[in-house]
């Protein structure tokens, strides 16, 4: 096997500490931690591409990934972080969301007097944003975007430092980016939490190989500290992911399939024709006991900042 560097500390000396089964190729992959740093990644064979771990359903279609009821909640949900920035910036300033999507967010900070930019990878969400008359990039290096340096006032990473393959100089170039007191906002899975502690393997929030790194806050804390950040507020509660990563995690840990009632709410995008009757019957089975246990379970956890995911603001001085 190839040794790979740590992107944050260069060593090469990793521990593993599991082996877990990605839901859609059905591959094997490490996760291993390093033993300098304390980086958790997932260890993928650098010659491949990572286009063969997205399909083309992954995105979704038209515009819409998920059920209706499920796409009502994104929509609120992604509004509700455009109201939180607007509150915590106080005034309309110029945003940056690296990992835009469909462009939710952004769309309702343009409404408000934002100057609105955002990245994206797939052509489709691009397009997407584009329509509503955003400006996206297709780009996933944010080094190479056309943005003058100190010339953003937020930049936002929900859900994405862990599909980067260099997170490191990701935040190296963001500060670049920022004006002076220019806020950062990164939200990733917490790998610390008390969801992933006890789903292991199965954690819904693993997602290997898309997802390439795997954050504690510990870790997180330190790669935002040592950029010469200032930490503003942390959090661990989600609505919109920790209940759900608990639930799936919780199914995943006692059903064979992982990811089913996810991939029932992704509009069948994803189904795999493997996909057993028995493991649908038992999902179905265990849905309301599971929901019931991991909602309370989830809110104690977050008091107790161990939640499913993390949230981190910060600012440049």
């Amino acid at each position: 096997m190839k040794l790979i560097k740590c992107v944050n500390c260069r060593n090469i000396d990793f521990r593993l500490l599991f082996i877990t089964q990605d839901y859609l190729s059905k591959e094997l992959f490490l996760i291993e931690k390093c033993t300098q740093c304390g980086l958790v990644r997932t260890h993928i064979d650098s010659t491949l591409s990572s286009s063969k771990y997205y399909p083309p359903k992954y995105y979704g279609q038209k515009g819409r990934r998920f059920l209706t009821a499920i796409e009502k909640v994104i929509y609120f949900s992604r509004t509700m972080r455009g109201r939180e920035i607007h509150r915590l910036f106080g005034k309309p300033g110029v945003i940056l969301d690296i990992g835009c999507g469909r462009g939710i967010m952004l769309g309702y900070l343009k409404k408000i007097g934002w100057k609105v930019m955002g990245t994206e990878i797939d052509s489709g969400l691009v397009n997407i944003s584009k329509h509503r008359g955003l400006t996206v990039y297709k780009n996933n290096d944010i080094t190479k975007l056309p943005i003058p340096l100190k010339s953003v006032d937020v930049i936002t990473l929900f859900h994405v430092l862990e599909h980067i393959p260099d997170p490191v100089a990701t935040i190296k170039y963001s500060k670049r980016l920022l004006k002076p007191n220019g806020v950062m906002i990164i939200e990733v899975p917490n790998f610390s939490s008390f969801q992933a502690k006890i789903s292991g393997s199965a954690w819904f929030h693993l997602d290997a190989p898309r997802h390439l790194f795997h954050f504690t806050k510990t870790v997180l804390e330190s790669l935002i500290l040592s950029n010469g950040f200032k930490i503003m507020k942390e959090s661990t509660y989600s609505f919109e992911y920790g209940y759900f990563g608990m639930l799936q995690s919780m199914l995943n840990k006692i059903t064979s399939q992982n990811n089913l009632l996810y991939i029932v709410f992704k509009r069948n995008a994803l189904v795999n024709k493997t996909i057993r009757l028995k493991d649908i019957l038992l999902n179905l089975l265990l849905l309301m006991p599971c929901v019931f246990v991991s909602i309370p379970i989830e809110l104690l956890a977050s008091t107790f900042h161990r939640g499913g995911v993390l949230r981190i603001v910060f600012k440049k001085p």
